[in-house]
């Protein structure tokens, strides 16, 4: 999937009083998948532009999210200044080798015996093959890890932008209202429950708005 950052000179746009949700300009919309993406990759990976590029976004959202993008960024920032606490938290939480307090797979949640490669991973491998995606070389991940999900959230959002071609978001949206949103509340409910690490504890409650909004909008649509 394309890692092409997307930026916009637009300005600001002011928030009514009291507004709950907002209607992100699609190049905002952009970025906001890319960026959810890298919070949960390797701190080896995470560079100091990424808690940035979530701080040219705030301005677009909605009141709720630019309090909580507000303390990703601060603690991003944070985290980054001592990347091997940073690193330890995220085994932790995703990797292990002993317990993983948050499975980052989409199969934990949603498959009765949390088999990973079985029917949720199929499905999720599916979506990316109709959208044109190929395993790359030395892809080991499997396909409904959480980065790759919001990877390719973002990648619809980028594809639509290049071409104007309304099927991407038609796509997007049915990938996130038929399985983004069946599980991403439980993996925020469980971060939140066992972070040990105020970054990831903020992400938590940052993808909990995220898909909470979302979802109205989308329904909305």
């Amino acid at each position: 999937m394309s890692s092409t950052s997307v930026s916009t000179n637009r300005s600001p746009r002011r928030m009514d009083a009291g507004e709950e949700t907002a209607e992100l300009p699609e190049v905002m919309r952009a970025s906001l998948y890319q960026v959810l993406a890298r919070m949960f990759s390797s701190p080896l990976e995470m560079e100091d532009r990424h808690p940035r590029q979530l701080r040219e976004i705030i301005p677009e959202m909605s009141a709720a999210l630019q309090t909580a993008s507000l303390e990703v960024a601060e603690n991003w920032e944070n985290g980054l200044i001592n990347r091997e606490a940073l690193s330890v938290a995220y085994a932790r939480h995703f990797l292990g080798p002993f317990e993983i307090l948050t499975p980052p797979y989409a199969s934990f949640y949603l498959e009765p015996d949390q088999r990973l490669m079985g029917r949720v991973s199929m499905q999720v491998a599916r979506f990316y093959v109709d959208a044109g995606l190929e395993p790359g070389q030395g892809t080991h991940e499997a396909p409904d890890h959480v980065a790759l999900e919001w990877e390719f959230m973002y990648f619809m959002t980028y594809q639509f932008l290049l071409t104007g071609d309304v099927a991407w978001v038609e796509q997007r949206e049915r990938f996130f209202s038929t399985h983004l949103t069946r599980w991403m509340p439980s993996l925020a409910a469980a971060m939140k429950k066992t972070a040990e690490n105020s970054f990831y504890y903020s992400v938590a409650k940052f993808l909990e708005l995220i898909v909470r909004q979302d979802s109205k909008r989308v329904k909305a649509n």
